[in-house]
């Protein structure tokens, strides 16, 4: 089975400068988020969200502020029709140097001893950051960086997106 592994802050949701999404009420979805879904849900594509959340460790968000917010993300985009399997966090600060916040694979191996079907190969990573084309580089999966803001030189990703319609669309061209 395919999959998508979707980041969460900065890919679906607004982050802020601070770059801690710390309540529900601060999440706004991106635009075109859930016409990118829309088109994902169509695919057959298993699709999980991994993602970093280095307040946890900096102690600017409890555990259960974080399960908030992502419960309100999921509440978000339940209109596109797409099923999110189960989200995956990394707690950790890049100085813990712990095997889960990408671009290392933890969370990936974590993901596949729950889910033995999923071929990474044929699979796609889609976030916003350098670390999830690292992440997707380390598991041999497809990438899509989503460059919204312009802050990516273009060759660091096979492909780049302005916004999830747009990976979306690639995905789907792609077969």
């Amino acid at each position: 089975m395919r999959a998508i592994f979707l980041d969460r802050d900065g890919t679906l949701n607004l982050e802020p400068t601070d770059e801690i999404v710390a309540s529900a009420d601060q999440v706004i979805l991106h635009t075109n988020v859930i016409e990118g879904l829309q088109i994902l849900a169509g695919l057959d594509y298993k699709i999980f969200i991994l993602t970093n959340q280095i307040g946890i460790a900096q102690k600017r968000i409890t555990e259960e502020q974080f399960q908030a917010v992502n419960q309100k993300v999921l509440e978000l985009i339940a209109p596109s029709g797409v099923q999110i399997i189960k989200t995956y966090f990394c707690p950790h600060q890049p100085a813990d140097n712990c095997d889960c916040r990408k671009p290392k694979t933890g969370m990936i191996k974590q993901l596949l001893a729950e889910n033995l079907d999923i071929d990474v190969s044929n699979s796609w990573v889609i976030g916003d950051r350098l670390s999830d084309v690292g992440l997707a580089q380390a598991i041999g999966s497809r990438m899509i960086l989503v460059n919204m803001a312009g802050k990516y030189i273009e060759d660091t990703a096979e492909f780049v997106a302005h916004d999830l319609l747009d990976a979306a669309q690639i995905i789907q061209n792609e077969g």
